[in-house]
């Protein structure tokens, strides 16, 4: 697979209002443009500064075709990135921890330009990530009119909040029409799972 071809186009994603962010940000922008000027670049952002330093991305129904996926922050900006492309493919993701966590993240901000060269050289390898198409329905089987008519894109969770509804809620889960549970995980505040059936 060749991720970086003759032309292209570049989105970089990254963690809101952090400074570090930022400079990594610029950084990379402008190594992009000095040592690959064949590349596109693009950020979903639109701070006016950051729009003429590159491209604005957008999800409309026609956006330009991303070739490569670059992520500033932590497994949250990995999250939204992924969030960006609702109706198809997520892009291969070069992922740089700037962030908190990072369980998802495999490079330090500092390697970008060895990084970049060897996704540009064709050196690297893809580790490919499930996401689930979720789609909200009542009992009757019909879509929530709060429910895209295409539905989510999920790529590590779904939550379902009740509203202002004070009543228990009851919801079964199915994975590709197979009945799957009608029993809930929930985490505590200290992050400890539980399952409640």
């Amino acid at each position: 697979m060749d991720v970086c071809g003759t032309q292209p186009n570049i989105l970089i994603v990254r963690k809101q209002r952090d400074e570090r962010v930022l400079r990594a940000f610029d950084d990379i922008v402008s190594h992009l443009k000095s040592k690959y000027p064949e590349a596109t670049v693009f950020s979903p952002s639109s701070d006016a500064a950051l729009r003429r330093k590159c491209n604005k991305f957008s999800e409309s129904r026609d956006p330009p075709k991303i070739d490569l996926v670059i992520t500033l922050g932590g497994d949250g900006t990995i999250l939204r990135a992924s969030s960006l492309f609702k109706n198809g493919p997520v892009p291969p993701v070069l992922s740089f921890s700037l962030g908190t966590l990072g369980f998802l993240l495999p490079f330090h901000i500092d390697s970008f330009p060895r990084a970049l060269q060897h996704v540009f050289e064709g050196k690297y390898t893809i580790l490919h990530r499930m996401r689930l198409a979720c789609r909200l329905l009542d009992r009757d089987g019909a879509l929530m009119p709060t429910s895209p008519p295409e539905g989510y894109q999920l790529m590590n969770e779904v939550t379902i909040h009740r509203g202002r509804s004070p009543h228990l809620s009851i919801m079964d889960a199915f994975v590709d029409g197979q009945h799957l549970t009608e029993a809930v995980v929930r985490r505590s505040p200290s992050g400890v799972p539980e399952q409640l059936n």
